[in-house]
Order: structure tokens, then sequence, then C-alpha cells
């Protein structure tokens, strides 16, 4: 099987579409079998099967979130830019 990639910003920019989506960050997982896989932290009310069932048709499916977490903010770095290591420490927690 062939390795996809996948590109953070059109997944979020998709999930960024729903109207219950207040912020939105896609990151890759580290993954036994795949390697990576696709993982989505978002603010909002929506849940994740609401999500899914949105974006179906906007994105390819390999680029569909595996994981999802809702988190109240997203971690920034003292700079305001988005901390994605503290991002994937919330996803092992």
């Amino acid at each position: 099987m062939g390795a996809k990639n996948v590109d953070p910003s059109e997944v979020e920019a998709a999930l960024a579409g729903h109207p219950d989506v207040v912020e939105v960050a896609v990151i890759g997982l580290p993954d036994r079998e795949w390697a990576e896989i696709v993982a989505a932290a978002y603010g909002g009310t929506a849940t994740p099967e609401q999500l899914r069932v949105f974006i179906a048709g906007q994105v390819p499916n390999y680029a569909m979130p595996k994981r999802w977490l809702r988190v109240e903010t997203l971690p920034r770095t003292d700079l305001g830019n988005l901390d994605r290591s503290a991002l994937v420490s919330l996803f092992d927690s």
C-alpha cells in the first residue's frame, strides 16, 4: 500500500466550514500500522460523527481524521502560533 500525503489545511478548511466549529487543527499522529494517521482537534459543540458527515465528499477518504479531540482552546505558543507538540501530547493524555 502506498502512502498518501494529506494537506492539513485542506481538512481544516472543510471542518472550519461547520457552523458548530470555533477553531480546528489537523495533525499527523504516529501510528504503528500506517506510520501516521490524521487527527483533528477542534473547539465547538459538534460531535465527531457530525463532522465526519459534514466533510464526507469534501476531502478524500484517506484524509478523513481517524482520531478526534474536542478542546476548549487549541494550545498556542507565546507568539500565538499553534503549539503542535502540545497538541500531540493532548491526544496522548
